[in-house]
């Protein structure tokens, strides 16, 4: 097993040289959400290797994201053998090394994907008495419905003007619009209001 590092409290890191196994693992009622992925060599102090200094070599990093993400998100517990069959070979006959952050998310909890609290012309809290072709949006949406809302296992807030602050459009009747990701369930759910 390799080596573990925390870059903060709810991050760790792990990193493993060629053909070693890495574990990635929550506790309980937790499960592993990968953050980032790097399979190469980019750092000569890992996976030392006598008269081959190389410090600029480094598998696709989306191509390795996607496929730690795809052995190990949600999941609990997870085995990975770093090998370049798996993650692709940047630099033949080089040691390289896989390194994986990630973190443990409380399961079954809320996920914030995107909010819009604004007007469009779609027909949700019409008045006849304004004018409907209004359009506008409060860009900070989705950033305060995130922090009120992100890993808790349900959220009740009322949306008015000092929650928001930067109101777009004071004088038009607004909606807010929240698509939220249920960890559990793996579903988005959009909620109007």
């Amino acid at each position: 097993m390799g080596n573990t590092r925390n870059s903060n409290k709810l991050d760790k890191t792990e990193l493993v040289c060629d053909f070693e196994e890495m574990i990635l693992s929550c506790p309980d009622n937790y499960h592993i959400d990968v953050l980032s992925a790097m399979y190469g060599k980019i750092d000569d102090r890992y996976c030392y290797q006598r008269h081959k200094r190389v410090d600029n070599c480094e598998a696709n990093s989306l191509t390795t994201l996607n496929q730690v993400r795809k052995k190990c998100n949600r999941l609990q517990y997870c085995s990975l053998m770093a090998h370049s069959k798996m993650l692709g070979n940047p630099c033949k006959g080089i040691r390289k090394y896989l390194e994986v952050t990630y973190r443990c998310l409380r399961s079954g909890h809320l996920k914030v994907v995107k909010a819009f609290y604004g007007r469009t012309t779609k027909p949700y809290c019409l008045d006849e008495t304004k004018d409907i072709a209004t359009t506008c949006e409060v860009s900070r949406a989705t950033f305060l419905v995130q922090n009120r809302c992100n890993e808790w296992r349900n959220c009740t807030f009322t949306v008015n003007s000092k929650m928001i602050r930067d109101d777009a459009c004071r004088s038009a009747f607004k909606f807010l619009e929240v698509l939220y990701f249920c960890e559990r369930s793996g579903m988005y759910i959009k909620v109007y209001k």
